[in-house]
């Protein structure tokens, strides 16, 4: 099974478009307007996945600078991407893995979107 990414939040899919530029295979997110209190209230709630246009999906690999976080159990790291492909932690190095999200990137609140089908 091939993993897609989707977002179950219209607010953040709306977000992620404007201020990273990330495209969606559901047209009625493009077309929404930040500044129109209505475009936000009608948004459907028929739609319950939305999904990650596949052109879209690199925005969402670490980038140098991202802020990221790993949160197993009892146990919280917040980290800054130094080079590409990894997180530095104190001083070590943490190597990348589907554990690590990002929660910000050129200063700005960045969502990750959910995994379908992730084994």
């Amino acid at each position: 099974m091939t993993k897609r990414l989707y977002f179950t939040c219209p607010i953040k899919s709306l977000y992620m478009h404007v201020y990273f530029g990330v495209k969606f295979s559901t047209e009625v997110i493009i077309e929404a307007d930040l500044n129109d209190e209505n475009t936000v209230k009608n948004m459907t709630p028929e739609i319950t996945k939305i999904y990650v246009a596949a052109e879209s999906e690199s925005i969402f690999e670490q980038k140098k600078g991202d802020i990221g976080i790993w949160q197993e159990y009892d146990y919280i790291a917040i980290a800054k991407a130094q080079e590409f492909e990894d997180f530095e932690e104190n001083n070590g190095t943490v190597s990348p893995s589907h554990h690590w999200k990002i929660i910000m990137r050129n200063n700005k609140q960045f969502f990750m979107p959910e995994v379908e089908n992730e084994r």
